[in-house]
């Protein structure tokens, strides 16, 4: 009797495997290698949010048109897009397992988009001809965000994780960014009037340009690689591991703690200054 009851056990429990099993290949797509491009319609937005592995190409245009979207044919239905409270969200479909053998590409033409955030190893390409008042960009994960030659106002930062953001963008009043983890943003700034970054973790902040006003914060041992920015100003406070070079044309104010150090290129008079017994501080004219 309890040998039969052992079998039926077991042919339950595999019966159940194999229906597992079989409901995770059908929730696995591998791409078909055939490319195909489809237009799709989209309500009115200026915000976008993207997830997953998909490059997003983002245009300028006077005026909004459909989303093209460049993928495998059997891989196109599961891109999702949908409009809601003017963000655009691009996604894969949920509790799917989706391998391409092809490009995965978005591509959107809008006259202006305020936000954008991207979640994942995607990548991001901001392409130039948008002029506007604000732009908030926020990186989360391993991908990357792109700008060619973006003009704005006030320019607002994140980054999250390993990702990297660089490129060109010409903010003409103010500069905010923050950066947690390893990774990088590499930015030519143009000729702004504030900048204000700050840093924890391990990555690392490179800015080209000129500035009125630059603030520094850092804790951890990221490295500010700010030599070819040019401020009249420069406020820095730093604590960790993390090291940096600025240049300053006026005056600097110095903060460091832990093992943190600093340069300072140019014959700029020194503020306020505390430095830590183990910390360093130079200046290089």
């Amino acid at each position: 009797m309890k040998t039969k009851r052992f079998f039926l056990l077991a042919i339950i429990a595999l019966c159940a495997m194999q229906a597992s099993l079989g409901l995770d290949l059908q929730k696995r797509v591998k791409g078909n290698e055939q490319v195909v491009t489809e237009d799709r319609l989209a309500e009115a937005f200026n915000g976008l949010f993207a997830s997953g592995s998909i490059d997003i190409q983002i245009k300028y245009s006077s005026i909004q048109a459909p989303l093209r979207i460049e993928a495998e044919s059997n891989i196109v239905p599961l891109i999702k897009t949908s409009v809601k409270k003017g963000i655009l969200y691009i996604e894969f479909e949920k509790r799917r397992s989706i391998s391409p053998n092809g490009p995965v590409r978005v591509i959107i033409s809008v006259p202006e988009l305020k936000t954008i955030t991207l979640d994942g190893s995607g990548n991001l390409i901001f392409g130039s001809g948008f002029d506007q008042s604000s732009l908030e960009a926020t990186l989360n994960g391993s991908g990357s965000i792109n700008f060619i030659d973006t003009k704005v106002e006030q320019l607002d930062i994140t980054v999250n994780g390993s990702g990297d953001l660089r490129g060109s963008i010409f903010a003409y009043k103010d500069i905010r960014m923050n950066l947690k983890g390893s990774g990088n943003i590499i930015l030519s700034v143009g000729d702004t009037k504030t900048i204000r970054a700050n840093m924890k973790g391990s990555g690392g902040i490179q800015l080209t340009g000129k500035a009125s006003n630059t603030t520094l914060r850092s804790s951890g041992s990221g490295m500010f690689d700010c030599q070819s920015l040019t401020t009249d100003h420069a406020d820095i406070k730093m604590s960790g591991s993390g090291g940096g070079r600025l240049s300053v044309t006026k005056k600097i104010s110095v903060n460091l703690s832990g093992s943190a150090g600093f340069t300072c290129h140019g014959k700029a008079k020194i503020g306020s200054y505390k430095i830590g017994r183990s910390s360093s501080f130079r200046m290089q004219p």
